[in-house]
């Protein structure tokens, strides 16, 4: 997924190395349930 793919950069530069899986993991949850509310998903 390219929003994936960019918020990964971004937390590459925000965040420590220890929690950029958990910051991905948390964005792609976040995204996930948004479309599902939005029911796109």
């Amino acid at each position: 997924m390219l929003v994936a793919a960019i918020m990964e950069t971004v937390s590459n530069l925000k965040y420590p190395v220890k929690l950029k899986a958990f910051d991905k993991m948390g964005f792609v949850y976040e995204l996930k349930t948004f479309f599902e509310k939005e029911k796109l998903l």
